[in-house]
């Protein structure tokens, strides 16, 4: 069927997970997100696909496209773990990532338009017009794509230095403030206890000088009788 044998199957069907895959994670992330379920699938279909092509190539460009497109998918999930790159490591992986979805699809559509439908293909040579306009359009939407991410990531990158700008400042007026408040309770406590040891005193003085007062009433009317 369409003219591809039992490897080509293979080939076809372990790397064609990866397009709904990429689709998802280009608009649910904006990107391929390499540590995540998705992206796992997606490494595992995009490799059994780039192992598979040397099986059923017949011209040198699909070998070389299957050697580029490993080389970059390792490239991309490996970027994450090389530290010294800091801040670039997000841009770099986004890139080569992008590169494997754009390897994917070239081959994808050349094939399919020239397998299909089967029998009569719509292209037959390979500098068609309509051939050559789909490769086309997958490198425009390649540089349109890569621009978009990369503006997006920048945004995400000043908005995070942003937020952790203010939460640094507003930490230590919060530490003022908690000292402050300590400071007032501190503050209240000692005079409360001060309060409560001159009710003390004058309590304790009560008990001396009121049956002093009492006796000295007393007095004149003992000496009376």
């Amino acid at each position: 069927m369409f003219g591809i044998s039992a490897l080509g199957w293979l080939h076809t069907l372990g790397s064609l997970p990866a397009i709904p895959l990429a689709a998802y994670m280009f608009i649910r992330h904006g990107r391929i997100v390499p540590r995540s379920v998705p992206g796992l699938l997606y490494f595992v279909s995009m490799m059994i696909g780039g192992l598979t092509v040397f099986l059923v190539a017949h011209q040198p460009v699909s070998n070389a496209i299957g050697i580029i497109t490993i080389a970059l998918l390792l490239a991309g999930y490996g970027v994450g773990r090389v530290a010294w790159l800091g801040r670039a490591r997000v841009y770099v992986e986004t890139i080569l990532l992008s590169l494997t979805a754009f390897f994917l699809m070239v081959p994808t559509v050349s094939e399919t338009l020239r397998r299909v439908p089967d029998g009569h293909p719509f292209v037959t040579d390979l500098k068609s017009p309509v051939l050559l306009g789909a490769q086309a359009g997958i490198a425009l939407a390649l540089v349109i794509g890569v621009t978009a991410q990369m503006v997006y990531l920048r945004r995400q990158s000043r908005l995070s230095t942003a937020q952790r700008g203010k939460t640094g400042q507003e930490l230590p007026a919060f530490i003022a403030q908690q000292r402050v408040a300590a400071h007032e309770v501190g503050a209240s406590n000692r005079h409360a206890s001060r309060l409560d040891h001159t009710a003390w005193a004058t309590n304790m003085g009560a008990v001396d000088v009121i049956p002093g007062r009492v006796k000295k009433r007393l007095r004149p009317i003992s000496s009376v009788k």
